[in-house]
């Protein structure tokens, strides 16, 4: 190619620009907001993938921290159950009933020093006058 023929060519390429001149203002327009905002997209883009993974750990911890829960009230609620069953057959053996208050009063022993059968143990002995085995004794 020739000069003559490339310098012909610009002055086309100048004429139409000049002809539709709003098409290469929305050209350059469109081309300079794309720079100015692809950096903030990016960026955006990272905030929004981090803030997802921090969910995401978020609801594994508190599904860990729920089964935990389920699981513990499960073995507090099977340990109220087998003690309930110990001093009804006490009670029977004794020809006594259980009443409301005294059932509830066990489950309050239960509820709260359910994790240590030594301690609750101790307090059926003390509040009811006979002794249970919770399975935590190597008798």
């Amino acid at each position: 190619m020739s000069w003559l023929a490339v310098k012909h060519g610009l002055q086309k390429a100048w004429l139409w620009c000049k002809h539709n001149w709003k098409v290469v203002a929305l050209l350059v327009y469109t081309i300079l907001l794309y720079l100015l905002f692809s950096k903030n997209a990016r960026k955006a883009k990272s905030v929004l993938e981090e803030s997802r993974k921090a969910h995401q750990a978020e609801i594994k911890s508190l599904k860990k921290a729920h089964t935990s829960e389920i699981q513990k009230r499960d073995e507090n609620l099977k340990r109220y159950q087998e003690i309930m069953k110990q001093i009804e057959q006490e009670y029977a053996e004794r020809r006594e009933s259980l009443s409301a208050a005294k059932k509830k009063q066990i489950k309050e022993i239960v509820n709260n020093h359910g994790t240590d059968p030594q301690k609750l143990a101790e307090l059926v002995k003390d509040s009811f006058g006979f002794e249970i085995h919770t399975g935590g004794d190597n008798e």
